[in-house]
């Protein structure tokens, strides 16, 4: 657990990560600013839909987690996918979570979405090529 100065420091430092032409790093402060300021657990973050985002130029926002996209390893999906969709941990398979998110954590979200886009699928953390967002990608920040 970190608290706030340690929360920003560490998103702070996530920005600087990797080279400054693949954007590693900068790619992942949203990511890693999910986890901090809505509680998302990692494959929430990575399943999370722009579709599911409600994100006003001002104010408090709301994300509407649906799905998982926990690492499993291709022999253990049933896609055959190192990735399946899943539902909510511990939740109905078609239940859904709404989140409120802080000013911060919208404004965030906004400038991502500026800059990098969303996956092809529509969603908001891909890897570099557009594919799902993998472990070993978060893991060494």
């Amino acid at each position: 657990m970190v608290n706030a100065v340690q929360g920003e420091q560490l998103l702070t430092a996530v920005s600087y990560v990797g080279s400054v032409d693949r954007n590693r790093g900068r790619r992942l402060v949203a990511f890693f600013a999910c986890q901090m300021y809505a509680a998302m657990r990692p494959a929430e973050a990575v399943g999370l839909m722009k579709q599911n985002c409600y994100l006003p130029e001002k104010g408090w926002g709301t994300l509407t987690l649906k799905e998982t996209r926990p690492l499993s390893g291709t022999r253990w999906t049933d896609s055959g996918q190192r990735h399946d969709k899943g539902g909510l941990k511990s939740r109905d398979p078609k239940a859904d979570r709404p989140v409120a998110i802080p000013p911060m954590l919208v404004a965030m979200l906004r400038a991502y979405l500026e800059e990098f886009g969303t996956a092809k699928d529509g969603r908001l953390f891909a890897n570099e090529r557009g594919a799902v967002l993998g472990t070993s990608s978060y893991w060494r920040v």
